[in-house]
C-alpha cells in the first residue's frame, strides 16, 4: 500500500462554505477524488453523515482522505490555525501510515468561514499484497483551544481469486498397430510340381533333368 500527501487540500481551505449551526467537529472522508470535497462541504449536516465515505476498495484503486472541520466560529478579526494528525491502521491493527500535524489551515479575518478543508490530503493506492479486512483511518484536529477526533473505516477484500486452470486430459492411447495379413498366393498347378522324387537320383545331372521334366508337364 503506497501513500502520499496531496497538496490541493490547502486551496479548499480558503473557500467559504455553508454556515449551518453545529459544534466544532472533525470529519475524515474516504473518496476517489479531491474534487468530491467541495460538494460535500456544501451539504447539510444530515446529508454529510451519509456521504463522502467509500466503504469498499479494490486492487489498484487510489483513495483520498480529506480532513474537513465543521462548526467553526472564527472571530471577525484575528487568526485561527487548525492542525490535524493522521493515522491509517491495517486490519491487524498495525500502523500503515501516521503523521503528526500532517494537515493544516489558517483562517484570518473570516468570520463567515464555518467549514474548512485542511491540506495536504493523504492518498493511498491499494495493492494486491495488502492485508484483507477492515482498515481504520483517524484524525485529531485542534484549533489551539479545542480538539476533535474523527474515525472512519473501509474494507479491502483482496485481489480477485484466479479461476482454477482446467486440467487437460492426455490423449487416449491409440490401439496397437494391427498387421493385416493378405491371403497367401495360390499355387500354380503348372509350375509347383512335386520334385522330391528327383532328389533320390545318383547324379546331379540326373536330378536336374528329372526336375526339368516334372516342371515341363
Amino acid at each position: 500500500m503506497s501513500s502520499k500527501a496531496f497538496a490541493a487540500g490547502i486551496l479548499l481551505a480558503l473557500a467559504p462554505c455553508a454556515a449551518w449551526a453545529q459544534d466544532f467537529k472533525a470529519n475524515i472522508l474516504i473518496v476517489t477524488s479531491p474534487d468530491e470535497v467541495p460538494a460535500w462541504m456544501q451539504m447539510t449536516p444530515d446529508q454529510q453523515v451519509g456521504s463522502g465515505r467509500l466503504r469498499q476498495v479494490e486492487v489498484g484503486q487510489k483513495i483520498y482522505f480529506p480532513i474537513v472541520v465543521t462548526g467553526l466560529l472564527p472571530p471577525a478579526e484575528g487568526t485561527i490555525k487548525l492542525t490535524a494528525d493522521f493515522e491509517l491502521r491495517t486490519p491487524e491493527g498495525a500502523i500503515a501510515y501516521a503523521k503528526h500535524a500532517l494537515a493544516s489551515a489558517v483562517i484570518e479575518n473570516r468570520p463567515d468561514m464555518k467549514t474548512v478543508s485542511l491540506g495536504p490530503i493523504v492518498d493511498v493506492t491499494v495493492e494486491g499484497a495488502d492485508p484483507k479486512g477492515v482498515y481504520v483511518v483517524r484524525t485529531v484536529v485542534s484549533d489551539g483551544t479545542r480538539t476533535a477526533m474523527a474515525s472512519e473505516t473501509f474494507r479491502f477484500n483482496g485481489a480477485p481469486e484466479k479461476a482454477p486452470e482446467k486440467a487437460i486430459d492426455p490423449p487416449a492411447a491409440g490401439a496397437p498397430p494391427r498387421l493385416e495379413m493378405g491371403e497367401p498366393p495360390k499355387k500354380s498347378p503348372g509350375t509347383d510340381r512335386d520334385v522330391r522324387d528327383c532328389l533320390s537320383l545318383a547324379t546331379t545331372a540326373e536330378i536336374i533333368k528329372c526336375t526339368e521334366k516334372k516342371k515341363a508337364k
